[in-house]
């Protein structure tokens, strides 16, 4: 699941809906904006690992969400 193809209004649906913490809400916010995880790990100065863990919890709570 690509997440920078949603639109503005299911952004806003999942910050609303999701219940993500700080820095999930980040990580789903900057792979909106179509950022690698690699980009994500750096911004957020973690490993890749952990971007990508981030990155599948924010995935599980959308595919709840809907």
């Amino acid at each position: 699941m690509k997440v920078c193809r949603f639109t503005q209004k299911e952004v806003d649906y999942f910050l609303r809906e999701c219940n993500f913490t700080p820095i999930e809400e980040k990580v789903f916010l900057m792979r909106c904006k179509d950022c690698t995880l690699q980009e994500v790990a750096e911004e957020l100065n973690v490993c890749y690992k952990t971007a990508y863990r981030i990155n599948k919890r924010v995935i599980n709570k959308i595919i709840r969400s809907v």
